[in-house]
């Protein structure tokens, strides 16, 4: 839960959110108001296990799995990133006959400022075919997608190859 509370006063603006907390002996609720958006996080408490489970309801939706909260999240405060590319294609890949061979093959690159990110993915039942994916992010925010010959601009188009690639 301490990830998504950094999270969400990184991307927030100050005055769009209030936050109220309540503890309980099982769970702690944070309620946060977005706007018009009431998010509204159950951190249940598992003393057996030293471990904690998040809910998250949203517009009366729940969430349970971490994948989707980080999704509704990026897409609420439009954080169109690196980072939301990596959490779709897990998303992804848990329903389709592919994995994910190497999720984080990343170099910078100082002097050109641009983040290069390769993903390499495989098929389940044939492990020789490999889907590549480059990724570069220049300036930190410009995302391109370069697949086989192909070079995919904008972040939406970005997510539409990923689901024609990925089925």
């Amino acid at each position: 839960m301490d990830d998504i509370r950094r999270f969400i006063k990184k991307v927030a603006p100050k005055d769009s959110i209030k936050l109220y907390i309540k503890y309980y002996d099982t769970y702690n609720e944070y309620k946060y108001k977005y706007y018009n958006t009431n998010l509204i996080f159950k951190e249940i408490i598992n003393n057996d296990e030293d471990d904690s489970n998040i809910e998250l309801e949203i517009n009366k939706e729940k969430y349970n799995n971490y994948n989707d909260i980080q999704l509704k999240l990026f897409e609420l405060f439009e954080y169109k990133n690196i980072e939301y590319i990596d959490i779709y294609l897990q998303k992804k890949i848990e329903k389709s006959l592919y994995i994910i061979e190497d999720i984080y093959d990343d170099f910078y690159d100082d002097l050109n400022d641009k983040l290069i990110s390769t993903r390499l993915i495989r098929k389940r039942d044939k492990p020789e075919i490999i889907i590549k994916f480059k990724f570069i992010v220049y300036n930190k925010t410009d995302i391109k997608l370069y697949y086989n010959f192909d070079v995919i601009n904008d972040f939406d188009n970005i997510i539409k190859k990923i689901d024609e690639i990925i089925i």
